[in-house]
């Protein structure tokens, strides 16, 4: 198995590992926690549905990393999370992962740095890509 491989591997287990666990809550709690422009992001949000988005942005961003293109998907979900929208500035991303790595060291039992690397290595080609798709969609805008 290359490098490639191990990383969708490990990603994969760790994600089936903290399947049954609260990891989207605990995500979450640490997320909001990290600053009030970002708690203020998610005043009158149903979290129920935020989680359900959250997986779907893990799969989005997992199939970009398998795939090398983004999805319509996750096209749609980065002009969403554009300055005319959400206004997501792309140093939130750094701390959504951050937050995701945190997490995930609380759930996932079998957490390693190995485990931490391979989440890292998937996840930043998507938001990387989230990135590039927003500022392409909004020209004018850093």
């Amino acid at each position: 198995m290359d490098h490639y491989e191990d990383n969708i591997q490990q990603f994969n287990d760790s994600l089936d590992r903290i399947s049954d666990t609260p990891f989207y809550d605990v995500f979450y709690q640490i997320f909001l926690n990290h600053s009030k422009e970002i708690s203020d992001k998610f005043k009158n949000t149903d979290f129920n549905k935020q989680k359900l988005m959250l997986k779907r942005s893990v799969a989005y961003v997992l199939n970009y990393y398998i795939y090398k293109k983004p999805s319509e998907r996750l096209k749609k979900l980065a002009i969403m999370h554009s300055s005319k929208q959400l206004d997501i500035k792309p140093e939130m991303y750094d701390i959504w992962l951050d937050s995701i790595i945190e997490a995930l060291s609380q759930c996932d039992p079998r957490f390693t740095k190995s485990v931490e690397a391979a989440w890292r290595e998937v996840m930043q080609p998507g938001i990387e890509a989230k990135i590039s798709t927003q500022k392409a969609k909004m020209p004018g805008k850093d």
